[in-house]
């Protein structure tokens, strides 16, 4: 919980960038009543965000697949923004993966009435605005209001430069465990949710045809893993421990619940394996102690 004069967290949920993880870590850190998740298209999202606007002291985070700029709309002038970013090509092709099994994504139907071959899937993602330079997008406040050129890209850099936290998916327990750390967060244990029960796999071929769209991404991605790479570097030793340890407990719960990383979770559902996760670390290793050494929030006056 924040004070009056502690800024507001900004979560820019990039979709397949194991954000669901990160909501399942606000349902057990914050009071969901005082979280506000964005999400929608262009339109709704500015609207969501101006009529939040008088209730904006309300809120002690605010999440969801949004442009990084929100804080514009809520009249917030000192935001904190955390953000995670992944492989642009991978997370194409999870984004694509999960459009043909999931019915509530925008292009289901575009992609469910399509040929199932990976070469035709990539060609209509291709031909498709939404997956052209997505993470760009996101980043730069863009938000596929129109084609994303060179200078959004510098944009989306100089954003990235001004976020708190920058996480990669190929490093992403680390950045989470730093996430924590910034926010306050006493609780970090909680079961992987959301993943892609099975990969459309490519040919080398395919992967350098849909990088011609991703050629900004591609850029962004490298700014950010060197950022991310030198946020971790800061912690040393203690972190690599930590997040390995994390890693285990993740492997542990496939054999606990094995179908349970599947499963969609929206903040305030119920987390079924937390308490036996979180059971599995002593208070000595070197997880127990860096969740130790985390400083909890300050309560914000409302």
């Amino acid at each position: 919980m924040r004070t009056k004069k502690t800024p507001t967290p900004f979560f820019v949920h990039i979709p397949k960038t194991a954000g669901h993880i990160i909501k399942a870590l606000i349902t057990l850190n914050y009071d969901p009543d005082r979280v506000l998740s964005v999400y929608g298209n262009f339109p709704e999202i500015m609207a969501n965000l101006a009529g939040n606007i008088k209730n904006k002291n309300n809120y002690d985070l605010v999440q969801g697949h949004m442009p990084y700029g929100a804080h514009y709309q809520l009249n917030i002038p000192d935001p904190r923004y955390f953000v995670f970013l992944r492989e642009p090509v991978d997370r194409t092709m999870s984004d694509i993966a999960y459009a043909l099994r999931a019915p509530h994504h925008g292009f289901h139907h575009k992609f469910a009435e399509s040929d199932k071959d990976p070469a035709k899937l990539v060609d209509l993602a291709k031909g498709i605005h939404y997956y052209r330079n997505n993470m760009t997008n996101f980043v730069s406040g863009l938000f596929f209001t129109r084609e994303a050129t060179l200078t959004d890209l510098h944009l989306a850099i100089d954003n990235l430069w001004k976020s708190e936290v920058v996480g990669v998916t190929d490093a992403f327990e680390e950045s989470m465990l730093i996430m924590a750390k910034r926010l306050g967060w006493k609780k970090v244990i909680v079961e992987r949710l959301n993943t892609s029960p099975s990969k459309i796999e490519i040919s080398d071929e395919l992967r350098s045809s849909i990088r011609q769209v991703l050629s900004l991404d591609i850029a962004l991605y490298a700014v950010a893993q060197d950022i991310a790479d030198q946020q971790i570097r800061q912690y040393g030793a203690f972190l690599r421990e930590a997040a390995e340890q994390l890693r285990e407990i993740y492997i542990m719960q496939k054999k606990i619940a094995p179908e349970r990383e599947y499963e969609w979770h929206t903040i305030g559902d119920k987390l079924h394996l937390h308490e036996q996760l979180e059971a599995l670390v002593p208070a000595a290793s070197p997880l127990g102690r860096w969740i130790s050494e985390i400083a909890p929030c300050a309560k914000k006056i409302a």
